[in-house]
């Protein structure tokens, strides 16, 4: 697209039929205002085509935004914003956006993406350590296998530690209460901190699990070589017994 991430914290923000696309270097674009025209459906495939192999499976996820003024009887929680009162429900956020909620809005629905995408990646890792503990049993794992595991864990916690900005705020939710209640708000609608925990649970029990399994696996390994050695020893022994 000839344009680069200035701050990994900073998407790279475009015009897109429309729509405004959010594009995060962590994995996610956000489409606000997606109506799935042509431009924005070209701008989709551009950043499929960019992905680093091995790519993930495609995730969508969805939420309405209404920008004209909430009716009084609108259900949710009402946010005072600069622009005028929002309410924000479980999947539809009603009232006028300035140009920072916007960006607040984005960053909760991709951070929301991403963990949805490492979610399952965790209950796959977790699935391969219950195979890899069925093979350490039966003391047949291969030193690669196990390798690749413990990368798949450590990457997974690193995007989830470093990458998605889950305790970092915006620079207008700190600048201004009205932007952090926004944040805060959207941030409980979508459980991303109960989600982090679970989340950042899951993967270091996997990784732990992984490690003590490749650890254990190694010292069958030995134990393995060193039976070997003393047998030889023995038989070597033997034989000069034998035929002094």
């Amino acid at each position: 697209m000839g344009r680069r991430f200035t701050r990994w914290d900073e998407p790279i923000t475009v015009e897109a039929g429309g729509g405004e696309a959010y594009i995060y270097a962590f994995g996610v674009a956000v489409i606000l205002g997606y109506t799935a025209s042509p431009p924005q459906e070209e701008l989709l495939e551009k950043l499929r085509r960019a992905a680093e192999p091995p790519g993930h499976a495609a995730y969508v996820e969805e939420y309405a935004w209404d920008p004209r003024p909430p009716p009084p009887s609108a259900r949710g929680r009402r946010v005072r914003l600069p622009a005028g009162t929002v309410v924000v429900g479980d999947d539809l956020i009603r009232g006028p956006l300035d140009r920072e909620a916007r960006r607040i809005l984005a960053l909760v629905l991709a951070q929301s993406a991403a963990l949805r995408r490492l979610e399952a990646e965790a209950s796959s890792l977790l699935d391969e350590v219950e195979d890899l503990l069925e093979r350490l049993a039966a003391t047949r794992i291969p030193r690669a296998t196990a390798r690749q595991s413990l990368v798949r864990a450590l990457r997974a916690r690193n995007t989830l530690v470093n990458d998605l900005l889950i305790l970092e705020k915006p620079p207008a939710a700190w600048e201004d209460p009205h932007y952090e209640s926004l944040l805060e708000t959207l941030r409980y609608t979508f459980e991303i901190e109960e989600r982090y925990t679970t989340l950042s649970r899951m993967l270091n029990t996997a990784l732990e699990t992984i490690e003590i399994t490749a650890t254990l696996a190694t010292e069958t390994r030995f134990l393995i070589l060193e039976a070997l050695i003393a047998a030889l020893i023995i038989i070597d022994t033997i034989l000069a017994l034998r035929h002094p």
